[in-house]
């Protein structure tokens, strides 16, 4: 598994990488919980060798995917498929993490400085990243303009201008090992995971 989601009374499992399948597992979350639980893939909407490494839900009728070669999807229902967003048109870079702030504002980020957002929900862009050449692991959105991005080389970034410019938060360890995901819990605290060189 790559990454996975509560999605309404689900978790839904996505696996991107290599050998994985172009698909999405879910489950019942009582029945995870009661030990009974019985795993469904749903490949309906996905593109072969496209398969989403990540995923953001705000809600039962509201999940978006992250994907090999910059896809992205959009699901209402994840047990009846995806439908695809952009396919590879704002970047062709394969996309590690997604995050969305809300219906409209969301950003994903991926390999060799990829950034994308939609302003709609709907429509992806490219946005300049903050490192040439480097493999972007996290990202997330505090408001519209304010983005925190974790990279492979271990170096957290920040933009309060929607990705116009760029600004590198200092941390222990920083500049080594590899950033691999951001969540904030709310306005003020947030948390990182970073493993170190070794």
């Amino acid at each position: 598994p790559d990454d996975a989601a509560c999605v309404g009374d689900n978790l839904v499992v996505v696996s991107g990488g290599a050998g994985a399948s172009d698909s999405l597992h879910y489950a019942s979350i009582q029945d995870i919980l009661d030990g009974t639980q019985v795993w469904t893939e749903v490949s309906t909407g996905f593109t072969p060798t496209k398969g989403a490494q990540a995923l953001w839900s705000l809600g039962p009728n509201e999940t978006w995917f992250a994907a090999a070669g910059g896809y992205i999807y959009f699901s209402d229902d994840p047990t009846s498929g995806v439908e695809v967003q952009d396919a590879g048109v704002a970047t062709s870079q394969d996309l590690n993490d997604i995050h969305m702030l809300d219906a409209t504002h969301g950003v994903a980020v991926g390999a060799s400085n990829a950034v994308v957002r939609t302003v709609d929900g709907t429509t992806w862009g490219a946005v300049t990243g903050p490192a040439v050449g480097v493999t972007l692991n996290a990202v997330w959105m505090k408001s519209q303009d304010i983005w925190l991005v974790g990279s492979a080389g271990g170096v957290l970034y920040y933009t309060a201008n929607a990705g116009t410019s760029w600004t590198t938060l200092g941390f222990s360890g920083s500049g080594a090992g590899s950033v691999t995901d951001i969540y904030f819990v709310n306005q003020t605290v947030g948390y990182m995971t970073h493993t170190t060189a070794t």
